[in-house]
């Protein structure tokens, strides 16, 4: 009985197994079937750009839903990495399923060979598409370039790249016409060279070597204006004047016009670098200018203003009266007695200055005195002195600091040019005009306020000033060259919000700070003091009692604005230090 009983439950179980199998069969065919629909969908997405993202959504649930069925689980991830770039959704989450993608060695190998030449691509396709995409998404086009020029065959990659890439060389075709037009012909040069498959670049390039008639070396190596324009000698009818040579220019052309007027008169063309006009008036004022030229291409200089020719006074006849001959006693030599007045272009006995007259009173022309603290006096000879003229200090290197009287008005191209000693310049508020490259290469130049007339800042200006760091720039600038402060790295602007002095800082991605946050204590400048030791606090207020708002270190110098005794008696100066004003102990700092 026991024994049938078993025969039975065996042959339920049996019948029971039977049963099973095919249903077992059955669902992982199903899954086989949904998986490979899954992939295909996944494929077809992405032959195609203008497929809805929604799409994503289902067959991510189609993967989802398998249970780790084959690679189900990262094809999901895959499919997740999409969605969030669909959805613009640049993550921490997005950035932690390509890391899984990326570590799983086996989905990476059935990517390359189970899925071989499909469009799902490969993880690394898959994370340089992301990052392309991120990198648009924020602007940064070059960048996502780079990207998609990795997966160029992924999804909508090329599309991508193409677009951004026409865009970039666009932009780089508008900027280089906008030289062309200014007259930047070298740095056209250069940007027509990055892009010579877009339009007509190669063209205007080669156009731009026919004008030169030479091949730039670089993006700056243009045809300069003329610098160093001054007169060498003066008559009654005629001044000559000098230049220096200008970089890559084959001739000259030389202009005149009477000081004031409108229409200026060509005085010709020269190859060489100096040149006297004549048929001048007697004692009359003149402006000069010089015109670089190669071809075509014309480079203009800097005024030289108010030249007077000499005036004769005629001396009256005296007619001699004889006298009986007598035998000649010699007679002591004359002794020469200097009038007080200088003649045209004497020098200064009392500050070794060089001077002459112009309308309006002296123009100062050069320096041969001794003295390395220069206060430039207001008259000489009972004339005021109106203007330091072009070229007046060159190449001065003795000159650590120069008080301008506020009888000046101008102060004329590269006045200061070369004086590589140079710490502080005093300017009165009563300049209005700065010439170019004024204080070129004054390369110990360490701060300096432009006066409240000043409309422009000019061509080089500051140019080389590596030590200058920190400039005021009033509301009265309206213009400030491109190339004013070029190679002053350390530099911050002090100006109003919203100015000229703003807008241009931050173009060109110098330190701005607004005047409103900066002490009144630093309209003048009244030293330079060089730091004493390492670590040494700079504090708010005069005194050790006061906190710290900065730390200096041994051999910085700071222009000094102002000084006081603290409460102990000891001496202070106030300084600007890495953006931030507060005094010094006169103990840890030598004072000039």
């Amino acid at each position: 009985m026991r024994i049938g009983y078993r025969l039975i439950a065996l042959l339920l179980i049996g019948i029971l197994f039977l049963s099973i199998v095919p249903a077992y069969a059955i669902t992982s065919a199903e899954k086989e079937k949904k998986y490979s629909a899954a992939i295909l969908q996944l494929e077809v997405y992405l032959q195609s750009a203008g497929n809805s993202s929604a799409e994503l959504f289902g067959i991510r649930s189609s993967f989802d839903s398998l249970g780790g069925y084959e690679q189900s689980r990262f094809l999901g991830y895959y499919t997740s990495v999409l969605m969030k770039i669909a959805d613009e959704e640049y993550d921490y989450e997005l950035y932690m399923f390509l890391d899984m993608l990326e570590r799983n060695q086996s989905f990476n190998v059935y990517l390359k060979e189970s899925l071989k030449g499909s469009s799902i691509g490969s993880v690394e396709e898959l994370k340089a598409y992301a990052h392309g995409r991120e990198y648009e998404h924020d602007g940064a086009n070059s960048e996502a370039i780079n990207c998609y020029s990795e997966c160029l065959n992924y999804f909508d990659a090329s599309a991508r790249y193409f677009k951004l890439q026409r865009e970039k060389d666009q932009s780089i075709y508008d900027e280089a016409a906008a030289m062309l037009n200014r007259g930047d012909l070298a740095g056209a040069y250069f940007k027509f060279s990055d892009i010579l498959r877009f339009k007509d670049s190669k063209g205007r390039r080669d156009s731009i070597v026919s004008l030169l008639g030479y091949t730039p070396s670089s993006p700056t190596d243009n045809l300069m204006p003329v610098t160093g324009l001054k007169v060498t000698s003066t008559g009654i009818s005629s001044i000559t004047l000098l230049w220096n040579k200008s970089n890559h220019a084959t001739g000259y052309e030389v202009y005149y016009k009477k000081y004031n007027a409108n229409n200026w008169i060509n005085a010709g063309s020269e190859k060489n670098t100096t040149k006297t006009i004549t048929g001048l008036e007697q004692g009359m004022s003149y402006d000069f200018k010089v015109i670089a030229t190669i071809g075509v291409i014309k480079a203009d200089s800097e005024v030289l203003p108010n030249q007077k020719t000499l005036t004769i006074t005629p001396t009256p006849l005296v007619t001699a009266t004889p006298v009986p001959k007598q035998t000649a006693t010699p007679s002591p030599k004359p002794t020469l007695v200097p009038t007080s007045t200088p003649l045209l272009g004497l020098s200064s006995s009392v500050v070794g200055l060089k001077y002459k007259k112009i309308v309006g009173g002296i123009s100062i022309t050069g320096y041969y005195g001794l003295s390395t603290n220069l206060e430039i006096p207001a008259y000489l000879d009972g004339n005021k002195v109106v203007s330091i003229g072009v070229s007046a200090f060159s190449g001065c290197t003795r000159l650590i600091s120069v008080i301008i009287p506020d009888t000046v008005t101008r102060i004329d191209s590269s006045a200061f040019n070369g004086c590589s000693n140079l710490t502080i310049v005093e300017i009165p508020d009563t300049v209005s005009y700065i010439g170019i490259n004024a204080f070129y290469n004054c390369n110990s130049l360490i701060s300096i306020a432009i006066p409240a007339g000043v409309t422009k800042i000019r061509e080089r200006t500051f140019y080389g000033c590596s030590s200058l760091s920190s400039i005021k720039i009033p509301d009265s600038v309206t213009s400030i060259a491109f190339s004013v402060f070029s190679g002053c790295s350390n530099l911050t602007i002090y100006g109003t919000s919203n100015s000229a002095a703003e807008k241009y800082a931050k173009k060109n991605g110098i330190r701005f700070k607004s005047k409103d946050n900066v002490s009144n204590n630093n309209n003048n400048i009244i030293g330079t003091v060089t730091i004493n030791g390492f670590g040494i606090n700079v504090r708010k207020e005069a005194g050790i009692e006061f906190d710290v708002v900065t730390v200096v270190e041994n051999g910085e110098k700071y222009p000094v604005y102002e000084s006081k005794r603290g409460a102990n008696g000891n001496l202070w100066y106030y300084i600007n230090a890495n953006d931030e004003w507060g005094w010094v102990s006169s103990g840890v700092v030598q004072f000039k």
